[in-house]
């Protein structure tokens, strides 16, 4: 949580970011930390090469061997993904569904991870938000507006992505949707979390 904004089903940085421990007696070195950037799609061929298996013929793997990170090397850069095309809570915007967080999940979203930037993509309304991480870790500045260079390129290799994938985007817009009643639900939210200690 704080400063982070979201938590646990969120995809602001509350929600994604995670610290990653290896324990590897006689290859990672003891208090050894690392800040790059990886995500779950990195385990399976890891643990492909730590156990000497070997994927299937012509098995598509998304995620990066991190062995030679965990042996002291380097990975190279590269974007990170989260796609969640589908609504995980029921969505009324207004009457019994009013009460569902509107940080947690509840919005068909895209997110693509480039090096200090984040864009996500919010496919019910089109709604775009860019921040520079190293920045504003609590992404409480959305520069969407004011980098518009860097916006495009984000989007642009959210959608390379997207195509080369075959990640799939909602073709009707949910009836349901208040943009405005979203607004104020996400406003809402993040007061009451400033609110705590």
């Amino acid at each position: 949580m704080a400063p982070l904004k979201g938590y646990k089903g969120a995809y602001y940085e509350g929600g994604i970011r995670e610290p990653f421990f290896v324990k590897w007696p006689g290859v990672v070195e003891a208090g050894t930390i690392n800040e790059t950037h990886i995500i779950g799609v990195d385990l399976y061929p890891t643990f492909l090469e730590m156990t000497g298996a070997t994927a299937k013929d012509g098995q598509v793997q998304d995620g990066l061997n991190l062995v030679p990170l965990f042996k002291g090397g380097t990975l190279s850069e590269r974007s990170l993904f989260w796609h969640f095309p589908a609504y995980l809570q029921s969505y009324g915007g207004k009457g019994p569904f009013e009460q569902r967080d509107p940080l947690f999940r509840s919005r068909p979203v895209g997110v693509v991870r480039h090096g200090d930037w984040k864009l996500m993509e919010f496919f019910e309304s089109g709604d775009l938000e860019l921040y520079n991480l190293k920045q504003d870790i609590g992404e409480s500045r959305n520069l969407a507006n004011s980098h518009p260079e860097t916006l495009r390129k984000l989007h642009g290799i959210m959608k390379e992505w997207r195509q080369k994938t075959g990640a799939p985007i909602p073709s009707d817009r949910n009836p349901l949707f208040d943009p405005v009643a979203e607004k104020q639900a996400i406003e809402k939210a993040l007061a009451l979390r400033k609110s705590f200690p």
